[in-house]
């Protein structure tokens, strides 16, 4: 049982790793960021298996709006940003027949609220690390 409070970096760790402990997994969680007028709630569902799929819906909560969701279906990823009114569709890459899942590889937390500067430090960061 995961307590109902945990800190953030503890929250970010158990779902990047998520994929290693469980087959199906579901929750909601809310990241409020007053500084940069932040509050969002984040509602996923993950299935793995013979038929993997997953769906993730971002809402805001200042403006009661849903802003974004992406789904898989164990064929295609669907990015929605509807806010944007735009969506792009990708297929999966697949590995013996089913989706490849690098459980070595590092996994990383990207926060899409990060500001220019914080990203352009991350590129800089990922770059340097080749």
């Amino acid at each position: 049982m995961v307590p109902a409070v945990i800190d953030s970096k503890s929250l970010q760790e158990k779902m990047l790793n998520a994929i290693d402990n469980y087959q199906n997994v579901s929750g909601s969680y809310r990241a409020i960021l007053t500084p940069i007028g932040v509050d969002e709630t984040v509602e996923f569902e993950v299935q793995q298996g013979k038929n993997p799929r997953s769906h993730v819906k971002v809402l805001n909560n200042t403006k009661a709006e849903l802003i974004k969701e992406t789904a898989f279906d164990g064929e295609f990823y669907w990015n929605v940003q509807h806010n944007r009114k735009t969506y792009k569709k990708t297929k999966a890459s697949k590995e013996n027949g089913t989706t490849a899942f690098n459980k070595n590889e590092p996994r990383i937390y990207f926060q899409h609220t990060a500001s220019p500067f914080e990203q352009a430090e991350f590129d800089q960061t990922k770059e340097s690390e080749k």
